[in-house]
């Protein structure tokens, strides 16, 4: 349960914050800034 517990505190954060911040920003922006500026 020791090692349980941090695994998914870490996991639940990281994807928590990842995707909040990481994934929308970083996925919306680069990907249409990357084909606009490719095409």
């Amino acid at each position: 349960m020791s090692e349980t517990t941090p695994a998914i505190t870490q996991a639940t954060l990281v994807k928590k914050a990842a995707p909040k911040s990481d994934y929308k920003p970083a996925d919306v922006s680069p990907q249409r800034r990357v084909q606009r500026s490719f095409a």
